[in-house]
């Protein structure tokens, strides 16, 4: 192999590029090493990111969450931070650690010189840089209503009754605080409003929510008959909506044009709180009309599992809890093609850990159940299962999921001793159904390998069980081709729904980091070359069709190569392979590189708020200057408010506090009472179930 050229002075210059932002979690105003700290970030996202990031499949650890680092967690219960004590930070154990160290073996190590700057950081307080804040021009009420109005003039009037919309405003004006919202968080933001209301959709096509306010992307107009919803499915959702506001003022004009124009005093919600809510029960079952049990389910999507079961027209797999993800115990799966239409069913059957070592819980030794009662108590083989998880093909191609007890009615939520997520897609362990299933089955239908039923009878042929066994488990190659169409079939619904909005400038972003990555290559290979030109290159290559999709270091390595012929720049293969292992540029992101987008809103809407959040929800500026320029309230009288007895009362007195926060259910509760008192407009009553 050539000698690596590139010197070291440059490549400590390609190790700090930038390649995101991260949740500053900082005590504002806290003196602390800012070079140290960004130093030790990038570190972080260089060698740790990959595995332990947002929505990645190690989830106990996620290194760009200062907040989260800070918390007790795992069996230790302790906590990956101990900022000013590196001895007592796991991270730290892990990091220099002589065997089992972090990153493993066969990824590329941080040196002596990287590990040192990660404990003088943790030693210094291990805080985080400032994420950078991008200055935005303030939306209020007022706007998003003159929007709608103006969006409602040109259409045609037969149409009006049906449009309703999502709005993401206060979030568009999170531009200061602790954690400020970036142009990838909206980008995650609307995929997941889109990707949510076409999971909630019973017509065969995917409709992309439309961006009423190009430039901005706060305002999502949507048709309700898009989605084979009425004003019934809407106003279900209002009757729990905690923001509804009648506007006053100058604002209150429009808006009343605007609620008599769509028939409802709630023309649009909160795309946060939508995420949150209208993806788990009560409203996801009943926005989907998911029945209260499996055979009610069943006999509408055109799905007998006896009459498959007879005919040996199912398909059965079984694997142990290391395979499964959210079970300790057995699983056993089952996928059926219903005669709806419906491209296909799933099933689990899921164990108590008691039930799990007794005969009936043993997929080996009884893998022909559930007890069907057709049979009359005389059946061989049949198990006894304490729950399972439904997930089945929406006709236009996305998925709906149902969960069930042991004699297969709905719930809401599995119970722990049953399932768990690792992931937290839910915000807690719970598997709760809609949003826990979403994030786990982002990709669609889950791969596996090691069906333990079939290799136990294969050299039984001849046996009645065996035979039937046989028949039910197929092979783990002719059962993988049903599972991988079944996830391209998904995989293909979802880039219709989210792709464009996830990828929204994609090729710019990819262009300038790979230029970046480029002319440190160049630099640390002491090539002349002409910055423009370069960017003109990477552009245009990156532009061309298929570029995209190629594996990451490959592409690296091809405009490498193209640019060695046009440019005769002759730059080593290894020292652009050594580079790209050093350097955030593998950590490119593709469509399959995305996370869930509705459990990255979900969860950001389920944290605790501090006063500033509480603001921008109320429709005021951050800025005081501002505030006071618009002739609104401040964030200051707000937390003067906050601290007066009858709003202690609500539970909003730590919120007068310096960084004191309240959960969500507290502010939703709060909400209307602080939003009159602010002058923000005139609460609209709830109706709960």
């Amino acid at each position: 192999m050539t000698s690596i050229r590139i010197k070291t002075k440059h490549l400590i210059l390609a190790i700090s590029f930038m390649a995101g932002m991260y949740s500053a979690m900082n005590v504002i105003g806290q003196e602390f090493d800012e070079e140290l700290a960004t130093q030790a970030t990038e570190i972080l996202n260089d060698y740790c990111k990959g595995c332990h990031g947002d929505g990645s499949e190690f989830p106990s650890l996620d290194v760009t969450d200062r907040a989260g680092l800070l918390l007790p967690n795992g069996r230790s219960d302790q906590p990956f931070l101990v900022p000013g004590d590196h001895d007592a930070s796991r991270i730290w154990a892990r990091i220099n650690a002589s065997t089992g160290q972090m990153p493993p073996d066969q990824m590329p190590q941080m040196s002596d010189e990287q590990k040192d700057t990660i404990k003088r950081w943790i030693s210094d307080g291990a805080y985080f840089p400032e994420a950078q804040r991008k200055s935005r021009e303030f939306v209020g009420e007022q706007t998003i209503l003159e929007l709608i109005d103006e969006d409602l003039r040109v259409m045609d009037e037969d149409d009006i009754q049906y449009m309703r919309y999502f709005s993401l405003y206060h979030l568009w004006n999170h531009t200061e605080g602790l954690s400020p919202v970036t142009d990838e968080d909206f980008r995650y933001y609307r995929a997941a409003v889109s990707k949510l209301i076409n999971s909630l959709s019973t017509k065969p096509s995917i409709v992309v929510p439309r961006i009423v306010d190009e430039g901005y992307g706060t305002l999502m107009a949507i048709d309700l008959r898009d989605y084979g919803w009425t004003s019934w499915h809407w106003e279900r959702m209002m009757g729990r909506y905690p923001y509804g506001m009648k506007a006053t003022g100058s604002a209150g004009r429009v808006g009343q044009r605007v609620y008599n124009m769509l028939g409802t005093k709630i023309p649009y919600m909160r795309g946060d709180w939508f995420a949150y809510y209208a993806s788990r029960p009560p409203l996801y079952h009943d926005l989907l009309n998911i029945p209260k049990n499996a055979k009610a389910l069943e006999a509408d999507l055109g799905v007998d599992i006896y009459k498959n079961f007879v005919d040996n027209s199912l398909m059965r797999a079984a694997f142990d809890g290391r395979v499964s993800g959210v079970s300790d115990q057995n699983r056993m799966v089952e996928r059926h093609s219903p005669t709806n239409g419906a491209r296909f069913f799933w099933k689990s059957y899921d164990i108590l850990p008691e039930g799990a070592a007794d005969r009936l819980g043993d997929f080996t030794r009884s893998p022909l159940g559930p007890e069907f009662e057709q049979f009359e108590g005389h059946q061989t083989g049949a198990f006894e299962h304490d729950g399972g998880e439904i997930i089945y093909a929406l006709p236009n191609g996305l998925q709906a999921y149902m969960l069930v007890d042991g004699k297969d009615q709905r719930i809401d939520a599995g119970p722990l001793d049953v399932v768990h997520d690792r992931n937290r897609h839910s915000g807690t362990p719970l598997i709760v159904n809609g949003i826990s299933c979403m994030g786990c089955h982002h990709h669609g239908m889950i791969k596996w390998r090691a069906d333990f039923v079939r290799p136990v009878y294969e050299d039984r042929a001849g046996e009645v069980m065996a035979d039937k066994v046989l028949r039910l488990f197929p092979e783990d190659d002719e059962f993988e081709k049903f599972v991988d169409a079944d996830a391209e079939h998904f995989m293909g619904a979802l880039r219709e729904a989210t792709e464009g909005l996830l990828m929204d400038g994609h090729i710019q972003r990819e262009s300038e980091s790979m230029t970046k990555f480029y002319g440190d290559l160049l630099n640390a290979s002491d090539i002349d070359y002409d910055q423009q030109k370069l960017s003109t290159f990477v552009s245009g290559e990156l532009g061309k069709p298929g570029m995209m999709e190629m594996d990451r270091k490959q592409l690296v390595i091809q405009m490498v190569t193209s640019a060695n012929k046009e440019f005769d720049w002759d730059v080593s293969l290894d020292d652009t392979v050594a580079m790209y292992e050093i350097n955030p540029i593998k950590n490119g992101t593709g469509f399959v590189d995305f996370h869930d987008p509705v459990t990255k809103l979900s969860k950001m809407y389920g944290r605790d708020i501090n006063i500033y959040d509480v603001a921008l929800e109320l429709g005021l500026p951050g800025s005081e200057a501002e505030a006071e320029a618009r002739g609104m309230k401040t964030v200051e009288q707000l937390k003067f408010m906050c601290g007066l007895k009858q709003f202690e009362n609500l539970g909003l007195a730590s919120l007068a506090q310096e960084g004191g926060t309240i959960t969500r259910l507290a502010w939703e509760n709060a909400y209307g009472r602080v939003a009159r008192e602010m002058g923000s407009g005139i609460p609209v009553t709830r109706i709960q179930d």
